[in-house]
């Protein structure tokens, strides 16, 4: 075979593997700006690695009486801290609030309702907690407000607080924050039932109205309230506030607003209610992970529809009223609401972030 034509077909495998190696040059070898991202996002990765590992396993909800707007609330948090930080969280119901503030002080439970003038007492050991100061107590984010507020059966001729004078009222949990201002309320007007249930779950209360064995069952409430809309849709019902007058008497000596439950919240309540009405927080323990509180405020916050989804009145579980803070916030939440621009009220910043 002549040399020339030898040379032509070893060239052509020669050229094919040149072309590979130059191929493998370019695709293997980066440049310097790319190399630095790479690097950088890599170590973005291993640092948040680093910063879940501190994260709680699992964490727990405990949420006052079941099928209330706490517990409903703790649902539709649970499923937004489950299904997007990846850390399961697990709902029981209990006697209410105040419960709920010992479990997260003795580090028993992880988060709960905490309504605002509920919390500042006991940060600062008043009222029910009794010279007690309940210092590891922090306030996550704002769940709702909530409006007091009673419903019986409309023939009754039940209009306002003061009719349940002589009656048979159920007044929730011995612990819920109802029946702790809510016998404040009584007790400062000199209005005295004829007998207080105190029934640890609406279901409960409901039946005791529709046997006739109270005339009136009560909330303090995000609305519209589970069990009253419930009611509401069944049966002829009248709902139940306090009078402008008392209520703003009331809420001048108590960490308390006068509000108004807007007409129609409720099947067949077509005037609106005016009421007393306290904000609620999600309270934590002030040991639980800075980066964590801060991821579960961010998630609550960028998926509040999948909150209301949940529950209608998670409309309000907003980063604008966290200004409504009565007790210190965990450093995780002001970290976030300060990012967003929020200004909060000088007793929401904790003591451990003024040194």
């Amino acid at each position: 075979m002549p040399l020339r034509f030898r040379w032509k077909l070893l060239g052509i495998p020669l050229v094919l593997l040149l072309l590979t190696m130059a191929l493998a040059a370019c695709t293997g070898s980066k440049a310097p700006e790319t190399l630095k991202k790479d690097q950088a996002g890599s170590q973005q990765a291993e640092a948040y690695k680093a910063t879940k590992k501190d994260w709680p396993k699992g964490v727990t909800w405990s949420g006052s009486a079941l099928g209330g707007a706490h517990y409903m609330f703790g649902a539709a948090l649970a499923k937004v801290v489950t299904d997007k930080l990846g850390v399961p969280m697990a709902v029981e119901a209990t006697g209410g609030p105040w419960q709920s503030i010992e479990l997260i002080e003795k580090r028993q439970t992880d988060f709960g309702p905490v309504p605002g003038a509920m919390g500042y007492e006991a940060y600062n050991g008043l009222g029910q907690a009794k010279g007690k100061k309940y210092s590891d107590l922090r306030a996550v984010f704002p769940m709702f407000p909530q409006y007091l507020h009673w419903w019986a059966f409309a023939d009754k001729e039940i209009k306002d607080f003061r009719d349940l004078n002589g009656r048979a009222v159920d007044m929730s949990g011995p612990g819920s924050f109802l029946n702790d201002y809510g016998m404040k309320l009584f007790n400062y007007f000199n209005i005295k039932p004829k007998r207080v249930t105190n029934m640890a779950n609406f279901s409960d209360a409901n039946e005791l109205l529709v046997n006739g064995q109270i005339d009136a069952v009560g909330a303090w409430s995000g609305v519209p309230a589970p069990a009253a809309q419930e009611m509401a849709i069944t049966r002829n019902i009248a709902i139940i506030g306090v009078n402008k007058k008392d209520a703003e008497e009331f809420a001048a000596k108590n960490p308390l607003a006068v509000g108004t439950i807007p007409a129609n919240t409720y099947k067949g309540q077509t005037e609106p209610v005016t009421t007393l009405v306290v904000w609620t927080f999600v309270g934590t323990h002030k040991d639980l992970p800075e980066d964590f509180i801060y991821a579960v405020v961010k998630a609550a916050s960028e998926n509040n529809k999948d909150l209301v989804a949940s529950y209608k009145a998670a409309v309000d579980a907003l980063p604008e009223n966290a200004k409504y803070a009565t007790f210190p916030l965990h450093p995780g939440a002001v970290r976030y609401f300060k990012e967003k621009g929020i200004q909060l009220p000088d007793g929401a910043i904790p003591p451990e972030m003024k040194k």
